[in-house]
């Protein structure tokens, strides 16, 4: 609940209701449409029994009626008609209240009185009417009493049993009733625990915001407040710790601002008083800078001797410098020439490794033609061996040609061998001319570096020159200066008298301070603040 937050509370109350509301609702429905299904099924009952009990009777009367005409067939269609309807009527109960066992049992009973006791007698009955009616009204008027007597009792059972299931029923239709009341009376009861949990849900973490806000207003920074929820609330108190670890924070730099304060006023009043000490000084010390000056000026007349040598020497070095940079672009011109020449060489090289390439592929050829003519020779000497001495002459021309293909076999690994020989110099050569062609290129990059090199140490030394003309002329700047040093000497002095005044006003400035640091002190020391 502490991670939810307020609104979201309020919604899901909202909706709770709601749906209890609606529940409420269905369950009346459900409980009006059950009552009414209960209403029904009793008055299905009710008119069953009815329509057994007419059934029964309108048998038995068909039977009287038959008595007086045994062959009339709209007596027996409508005898037959209300067995029909009687056999329906018990399924129909055997099949809607299946679950009432007493019931079923008094219907079975009567269905077994009807199709039995009471189906043989009226067959007997009619049987005898249609060769003896007298017989068989005497046989009727005799046996039917003690028929009817066990047909009311059968009645009788069937009648309380079915009044025992309507009033369970009813029973259970007033029990859906009372049920229907129940989500009423949660919803009545939820509405003032909701809005009693919600309550405190709010007051408890008002209140102790307000505890805190009092606190603060106090001067009162020790405390914080516990922050364990993720609502609206918790949100506030974050907000209401982080004003007062500021609040706190800046209270506290505050004080520590003022004992600074105090304290620095207490270091600029000394350092105040040293101050006119050192004004007192300064006096002394002016005249051995006037001293100084002097010594100054015979140093820059020989610093600018000085510099005109170097000036000199700076020429000199630069004149060197220009020729270096000339030889070093001669080098890299003739290292590009050398490259080019390795590139050429390359060229060749792979051309005459396509050459080699084609003579192995023709060497190839000449073997091939090689193996052909030693297996003709055989077929040729196979062929001269099967003329016998007619082949003689044929067989040594034979023995020639295989002996002119091993020939040229051999000839031909010996062109071959040496082809891969040459193929494998042409790839060395060729790998070769690639190194070399590398390292003459890292040998032009070293030598554009060198040259890159070369022309800044020209460029710096050539500006050397102006810069050492404007050395000296600083030179002669300084021994002007020298006397303009002597001339602010005089001013310096006026200006320690006028330090002296600036560190008086400077006291009282620092007395007014240290009262203010003390008012501020006093301010802030009702603060209470976390240690």
């Amino acid at each position: 609940m502490k991670t939810v937050t307020l609104w979201r509370r309020l919604n899901v109350a909202f909706w709770l209701l709601v749906v209890l509301l609606l529940a409420s609702v269905g369950l009346a429905l459900w409980v009006s449409g059950a009552r009414s299904e209960a209403d029904r099924r009793s008055e299905q009952l009710a008119a069953a029994r009815a329509t057994i009990t007419y059934k029964v009777v309108f048998i038995s009367d068909t039977v009287r009626g038959l008595l007086l005409a045994p062959q009339d067939t709209v007596e027996k269609r409508h005898k037959r008609e209300a067995e029909n309807d009687l056999a329906a009527q018990l399924n129909f109960i055997r099949s809607e209240f299946a679950g009432h066992l007493a019931l079923l049992r008094a219907v079975s009973n009567l269905s077994d009185f009807t199709s039995h006791t009471l189906a043989d007698f009226h067959r007997l009955v009619l049987e005898t009417a249609e060769n003896d009616p007298a017989g068989a009204i005497a046989l009727y008027n005799r046996d039917y009493p003690a028929i009817r007597d066990e047909r009311g009792k059968l009645f009788k059972e069937l009648a309380m049993e079915i009044q025992h299931v309507q009033d369970q029923e009813s029973a259970a239709s007033r029990t859906l009733g009372w049920a229907g009341l129940a989500p009423l009376v949660i919803i009545l009861l939820a509405i003032p625990i909701v809005g009693r949990v919600h309550s405190h849900t709010v007051t408890r973490p008002l209140n102790r915001l307000v505890a805190a806000l009092e606190r603060m207003r106090q001067g009162d920074f020790t405390e914080r407040l516990e922050v364990r929820r993720r609502d609206e609330f918790g949100l506030l108190s974050e907000g209401l710790n982080r004003l007062a670890d500021n609040l706190s924070e800046l209270v506290g730099q505050v004080q520590r601002s003022g004992n600074q304060v105090s304290g620095t006023a207490t270091e600029i009043a000394a350092a105040a008083r040293e101050q006119q000490g050192t004004s007192r000084e300064i006096a002394t010390t002016t005249a051995e800078i006037g001293t100084t000056s002097r010594r100054i000026s015979a140093t820059s007349q020989e610093l600018v001797r000085t510099m005109n040598e170097v000036s000199q020497v700076a020429g000199q070095t630069a004149d060197l410098a220009g020729s270096g940079h000339s030889a070093i672009t001669r080098m890299e011109a003739t290292m590009l020439q050398i490259m080019e020449a390795s590139g050429s060489i390359t060229a060749k090289l792979a051309v005459l490794s396509e050459k080699t390439a084609n003579i192995n592929s023709v060497v190839t050829t000449i073997t091939k033609v090689a193996d052909q003519t030693n297996l003709l020779s055989l077929n040729a000497a196979i062929e001269a061996e099967k003329a016998g001495q007619y082949g003689l002459g044929f067989a040594v021309v034979a023995t020639e040609i295989r002996r002119l293909a091993d020939q040229t076999a051999v000839a031909t690994y010996d062109i071959e061998k040496m082809v891969k020989e040459m193929q494998s110099a042409v790839t060395a050569g060729v790998m070769s001319t690639d190194k070399f062609s590398e390292e003459a290129r890292r040998g032009i990059e070293e030598i554009r570096r060198v040259g890159t090199h070369l022309a800044q140490i020209i460029h710096q030394v050539q500006t050397l020159t102006p810069r050492f003309q404007a050395a000296n002329e600083g030179m002669h700047a300084q021994a002007a200066g020298a006397q303009q040093i002597s001339d602010t000497l005089t001013q310096l002095t006026e200006a320690a008298q006028q330090t002296a005044e600036s560190l008086r006003q400077s006291n009282l400035a620092i007395e007014q301070l240290n009262g203010a640091a003390r008012s501020l002190q006093a301010s802030v020391a009702r603060f209470k603040l976390s240690s």
